[in-house]
């Protein structure tokens, strides 16, 4: 299972980001990437959706939905909900004892907790037949991968909203020390206010 997830997956990311990189005639395979980023991004994910698609259609023709109780399905939610926010918490706590830089600390969170669909969909197609049905499996797979992406944007948002927060409080700060109090004898009053006096004075 571990040659052939390497052969599917590791050596075609070498493959692909060696292209990338490298300079032959002006690393013409980066510019393409760029230049057709979204189009590329598309492609990839719709043959991504296209893996499971297939092997729940295949459990759906095979009338092995019949199987599946709701019961189940609230239960795969409430444990992947679980597993997925122990990973956040666990993550979490790594960086806040490693000092990390709330950027970093924010990348490793989310990405370090983030289980994807793709690459459970690969394990499941190099499980041996005798496992199950992999239609059937492949449905745990989707609804924790649903239920991570509502949870995650949660955290992000209720995390970026406090990193803002934070940030004007702690700008408010320095522009008050760095206008200083005001001593005995020193003017308050704003700039109209001043050339008003001013005037009133040549007159």
């Amino acid at each position: 299972l571990v040659w052939k997830l390497c052969l599917s997956v590791f050596v075609p990311l070498l493959c692909g980001k060696a292209l990338r990189e490298s300079s032959y005639n002006d690393s013409q395979v980066k510019k393409f990437v760029a230049a057709h980023n979204k189009p590329l991004t598309q492609l990839s994910n719709g043959l991504l959706v296209l893996v499971p698609f297939m092997k729940v259609s295949k459990t759906v023709a095979a009338c092995s939905f019949d199987e599946v109780d709701l019961d189940d399905i609230f239960w795969v939610i409430v444990w992947s909900s679980l597993i997925h926010v122990l990973f956040l918490g666990i993550n979490l706590g790594g960086t806040a004892a490693l000092s990390m830089e709330e950027t970093i600390q924010k990348a490793v969170v989310m990405v370090g907790s983030s289980k994807t669909l793709p690459m459970a969909i690969t394990v499941l197609t190099f499980l041996p037949v005798e496992s199950g049905d992999k239609g059937l499996i492949a449905i745990p797979c989707i609804i924790s991968h649903l239920g991570q992406i509502i949870i995650d944007g949660f955290v992000a948002s209720t995390w970026a909203a406090r990193t803002q927060k934070s940030q004007e409080t702690e700008f408010k700060n320095l522009d008050g020390r760095s206008a200083g109090p005001v001593t005995e004898g020193q003017s308050t009053r704003t700039e109209p206010e001043a050339s008003a006096a001013a005037s009133e004075q040549r007159v």
